[in-house]
């Protein structure tokens, strides 16, 4: 398994809301990052990277799963 993918979108998002970004802009960011990878990486990168709860991450991942899947389809 290779976690750097993970520590990087942790660390993405993290920079991200340290430059002043909101916490679904961060998630957002992560997902695009990781939008092929299994659900509970991407959970974990939300909560350790744009400072969610477990399930809060899970209503982010919705949602950035629908957003993301409009922006493709445009």
């Amino acid at each position: 398994r290779d976690w750097s993918s993970d520590v990087c979108s942790s660390d993405l998002g993290q920079t991200l809301i340290a430059e002043g970004k909101t916490k679904v802009e961060a998630a957002m960011a992560i997902y695009r990052h990781l939008n092929e990878s299994p659900q509970e990486v991407v959970l974990q990168a939300f909560i350790e990277g744009a400072s969610l709860t477990p399930k809060g991450a899970l209503t982010y991942w919705y949602n950035c799963r629908r957003k993301f899947s409009r922006e493709v389809s445009e």
